[in-house]
This record gives C-alpha cells, sequence and structure tokens, in this order.
C-alpha cells in the first residue's frame, strides 16, 4: 500500500512517518549525555538533537519515567540559544509528500513555559541545508503540566526537481522562550507521530 496516497478511509489508521518515535530505539549505541557547545549531533536512530548550550554550561539527553509514562528528556542548564529534536526522510518516495497536509502530534512536560514550533523544509539527503521554503508552525505554549499538543502544515514545495537529486525532508520540533534562549530546566516527549492528514 502506498501510504503518501490514501483515501479517507484509509486515513482512519493512518500509519506514523515518524521512525522510532518514542525515541527509544539505539541500535548505534550513540547515548550522549553531554553534547558540546551548540552541538548538533546524532542522538538515537532516526533522530538528531541540538544542545543549544554555551560555555559554561551544560545540556543532557536520557529516558526516564514519571506517573506511568516513559519519555525522552532534554535537560538544559546555562542555554544561549533554542533546542531541537529532529528527522531526516529519505526514502524513496518522500516526494510524495510535497504539497499534502500531515498532522504532527506529541506528549510533552516541559519544566517552563517555552513556545514550540515545527519546522519543515525540504534538503539534499547529504545536506541540512534548505532547498524549498521554510514551514514554521506554531505549537503550543508549555504550561508545565503533561500535555498532548498537535499542529497541522502542508509540506512545502521544492521548485525545480532533479532526477540526479536525491532528497530528503526536514521535520523538526523547536522549542525556545523570549530572547531565543531556553531556561534551565528538563523537557519531556514521548509518542512523537507525523501522519497524513488533518486529524492526528
Amino acid at each position: 500500500m502506498d501510504i503518501f496516497n490514501k483515501s479517507q478511509l484509509e486515513l482512519r489508521s493512518n500509519p506514523n512517518l515518524l521512525i522510532n518515535g518514542d525515541i527509544s530505539v539505539d541500535q548505534r549505541n550513540g547515548f550522549v549525555t553531554t553534547p558540546l557547545s551548540g552541538a548538533t549531533i546524532y542522538y538515537q536512530d532516526r533522530w538528531i538533537y541540538r544542545a543549544a548550550v554555551g560555555v559554561g554550561s551544560s545540556g543532557n539527553v536520557g529516558h526516564g519515567k514519571n506517573q506511568a509514562w516513559t519519555y525522552t528528556y532534554v535537560s538544559h542548564k546555562g542555554a544561549t540559544s533554542y533546542g531541537y529534536l529532529a528527522q531526516k526522510f529519505e526514502c524513496d518516495t518522500v516526494s510524495k509528500l510535497e504539497g499534502k497536509a500531515v498532522t504532527f502530534s506529541a506528549n510533552v512536560q516541559f519544566d517552563n513555559n517555552v513556545d514550540s514550533v515545527i519546522t519543515c523544509y525540504w534538503v539534499e539527503a547529504g545536506s541540512w541545508d534548505a532547498l524549498s521554503p521554510t514551514i514554521n508552525t506554531p505549537i503550543f505554549t508549555g504550561s508545565g503540566a503533561r500535555e498532548s499538543v498537535s499542529a497541522t502544515f502542508t509540506v512545502p514545495t521544492v521548485s525545480t526537481w532533479s532526477p540526479t537529486v536525491k532528497y530528503a525532508l526536514v521535520i523538526r520540533f523547536d522549542y525556545v522562550s523570549e530572547g531565543n534562549i531556553i531556561p534551565d530546566g528538563t523537557y519531556r516527549f514521548s509518542n512523537l507521530k507525523l501522519e497524513l492528514g488533518s486529524v492526528s
């Protein structure tokens, strides 16, 4: 079945387009606890993590459990910029997502009230440089409580597709407070999903 071309009936059982949506699989044993200043690093299978920390500051990632839910956490102290979790789609059929409506959803709990934005753009498979307009979709302002959040947006288009270029789609979960800085604290995520259509 082509997951990028679905009928309304098929959309009722929408598969998650994100791989390793709970960020729990680590086949490469790439677990990192103290990223370098401002580093963008490979975290666990398919996921990239931006540390958003400065000189004399610290950041770490891991897994925890709180009130019967398991989550991935990112802790920041002395951050000097924004942070994000990101995944890059590189399959041969990913171009079929161009111009289609998709819905991102997740369970989150943040120690601080920070704004979250879903960022989406096309790149060449071996690069992180945007080839298309970047879609920035505000998703929520965290309240400190555990909550489910979602946002629907249209995947951007690329002006000219080349048959000799392998393209990839970047989905990024950004979080930041005023002044483009993350307050000290822990930011928890679970059950990250990207589904075709407007219903998560």
